[in-house]
């Protein structure tokens, strides 16, 4: 929207309203979040088969028993999140709508805009709700990490549950299931 607010008279006359429009909105972002998500796939796709591969070549009960818990654990994660995540995808779509509304009375007004010399006001208002969807992404960025780790933290719970039932079962030293954990 800074280029548009510099830009000369001439360059609307010469461009759609709809291009314009989704020269902003939709083409900049998406493209960004094409790029993002094909390289996070390619890497989680590369990772989950390794580790899958190799948890069944090293114990397959327990690795099923580690999957079956994975799966409780992604279910209860997709409730939780589905609360959280619906609130923040609310209200940026709002946001983008009223962005979105911002743009378009800016380049039906620019005429007037200019006449004036009121495009620091147009500005402003549109860098408002920018500031405010850029903290909503981040907010939402943060509470897609956390079932990651939280993940984390429950297997090493998990590892030591199993060790410590290992150990009132059987008897044995601790230090004799160290390198079990390491595996898992």
């Amino acid at each position: 929207m800074n280029k548009y607010s510099d830009a000369p008279y001439s360059y609307f006359l010469s461009q759609r309203h709809g291009t314009l429009m989704y020269y902003v909105t939709v083409a900049t972002p998406a493209l960004a979040e094409l790029l993002y998500k094909i390289s996070r796939l390619c890497a989680e796709l590369f990772k989950i088969t390794a580790i899958i591969l190799l948890l069944l070549a090293v114990n397959i009960y327990t690795s099923l028993l580690l999957f079956v818990f994975a799966a409780g654990f992604s279910t209860a994660i997709g409730f939780i999140a589905k609360k959280v995540s619906y609130a923040i995808g609310k209200e940026r779509r709002d946001i983008n709508i009223t962005q979105g509304n911002i743009l378009n009375e800016f380049i039906l007004g620019i005429k007037q805009i200019r006449i004036y010399k009121s495009s620091k006001r147009w500005l402003e208002l549109f860098n408002k709700y920018s500031k405010r969807w850029n903290s909503l992404y981040v907010k939402d960025l943060f509470w897609l990490s956390v079932p990651g780790e939280m993940m984390e933290i429950a297997s090493i719970v998990l590892m030591l549950g199993i060790v410590l039932f290992m150990k009132l079962r059987s008897g044995t030293n601790p230090a004799y299931y160290v390198p079990f954990i390491g595996i898992f």
